[in-house]
């Protein structure tokens, strides 16, 4: 129990490791904050970037980065690489994903194609081929719902 800008509140506090650096979120009634431990200095972190590269159709993404923008590449530099599966996050987790490269593009496939854990709009895979191509979904119930795409690109 703690009070919170004059609000008896209940809260969770959590700690983890994620590249390297120290996290610990405080989710409660009020809202969920993330603070990462930096040296000596403590940070508040309202966004994250990370960088993922697939391997067997999967991505792995981190929990206390919230509405990350992932730069996601091929497996093994290949030209194309299929997306089926996303892991880790939580729910309520927004993410954006973006290729690493222009020359690597990145097949977002629907479960009803790959098998995995995305649901696209009107189950039609979008392929990032651009690195100003943009995917949007956010994690809920161990599957990621597409909430928007753009094709950026030239």
């Amino acid at each position: 129990m703690a009070e919170i800008l004059g609000k008896t509140t209940t809260e969770e506090t959590e700690y983890t490791t994620v590249n390297s650096n120290m996290w610990i979120r405080l989710a409660s009634d009020l809202g969920a904050f993330n603070y990462k431990i930096s040296g000596t200095s403590l940070k508040t972190d309202m966004s994250g970037t990370e960088s993922d590269t697939i391997v067997a159709g999967e991505i792995v993404i981190s929990n206390y980065e919230p509405n990350d923008l992932i730069t996601v590449d091929t497996e093994g530099a290949a030209a194309s690489d299929n997306l089926d599966t996303i892991h880790g996050g939580h729910d309520g987790q927004i993410i954006i994903l973006q290729a690493a490269n222009s020359a690597h593009t990145i097949v977002i496939r629907d479960n009803a194609v790959g098998g995995g854990n995305i649901i696209t709009a009107g189950a039609a895979s979008f392929s990032l081929d651009n690195t100003k191509d943009k995917w949007m979904g956010v994690i809920t119930d161990g599957r990621v719902d597409e909430i928007s795409r753009s094709n950026n690109g030239v």
